[in-house]
């Protein structure tokens, strides 16, 4: 069976060679998991799609899963780029659930994310290290690659994953910073006002769909991580910076209720867009690049 072949193809591409260092650790460690059955690949027939039909779960048993949709199992090839590069994914996120345990599943908005962009960087780490000269890769593999040595992860980030990495970046840093000593809270404030107004007004001048898209996104992305950082969900907002003062809050919320207005007017046309967007990366981007 196709899914007992998996690691074994993947363990053939990665063999001895240490380039990709995150890759062979990540590879080496899930390998010991399966064989020690704490983790299972699990078929899922209901999974048509193939690049949402690959993912990651922990059982309530406390055993690892990676569920094989069926267009996966039914497009799988040994010479595929895309189903390797799909798997080593699935593979980061079983390494950082068994080597984090439950910090992985703090399900804030901050760590959900985090962990799916380090899952992206190690495809890019596997691709440049593994793939390269020995696969031809699809489009969505080249895309990606591009968007890093370009230095704009950000572009894929906000048209395959729709959250806008610059966004959540920037948020990380302010955090860090702040709790590092190295800015101080006047100044992450008043960056958080300039910021989501700069957002704001040109989201609304903005007339290219696909340009007033990727505003959209970044603008919920800005919601969700000053969400996080700022307020917390239950019940009314309560900041959660103690030294915040009521003048802070006061334009932040204003600004806040901005951000929701825009998301909230224009949720069902972006849900549809983000829907065709999906569809065109599925049909078209799981192409070779060799291909018209």
């Amino acid at each position: 069976m196709i899914i007992d072949e998996l690691l074994n193809n993947l363990g053939e591409i990665i063999g001895e060679n240490r380039d990709g260092e995150n890759v062979y650790n990540i590879y080496n460690t899930c390998k010991e998991l399966f064989k020690k059955g704490e983790a299972a690949f699990k078929f899922d027939p209901d999974k048509k799609v193939l690049l949402k039909g690959v993912f990651f779960k922990r059982e309530d048993t406390g055993k690892l899963i990676i569920i094989i949709g069926q267009k996966y199992f039914d497009t799988y090839s040994k010479n595929s780029s895309l189903h390797h590069t799909m798997l080593i994914h699935e593979l980061k996120h079983l390494y950082d659930c068994y080597m984090l345990k439950e910090e992985f599943y703090e399900r804030s908005y901050k760590k959900i994310h985090w962990f799916e962009f380090q899952a992206r960087f190690i495809e890019i780490e596997f691709i440049i290290n593994y793939l390269i000269g020995k696969f031809t890769l699809t489009r969505l593999e080249d895309l990606l690659l591009k968007c890093y040595e370009n230095d704009d992860f950000n572009y894929y980030t906000i048209f395959v994953s729709h959250v806008s990495y610059h966004v959540f970046k920037q948020f990380r840093e302010f955090e860090n910073d702040y709790n590092n000593n190295l800015i101080s809270l006047d100044d992450i404030i008043m960056e958080i006002i300039r910021e989501s107004h700069q957002l704001i007004m040109e989201f609304l001048n903005i007339e290219e769909e696909y340009k007033k898209y990727a505003y959209y996104i970044m603008i919920k992305t800005f919601r969700n991580c000053l969400e996080d950082i700022i307020f917390k969900r239950d019940g009314e907002p309560v900041i959660t910076f103690k030294d915040i003062h009521e003048k802070y809050y006061l334009y932040i919320e204003y600004f806040y209720q901005k951000l929701y207005e825009i998301i909230d007017c224009d949720n069902e046309v972006y849900k549809n867009y983000i829907m065709r967007l999906d569809y065109s990366l599925e049909v078209n981007y799981t192409d070779l690049i060799t291909q018209p």
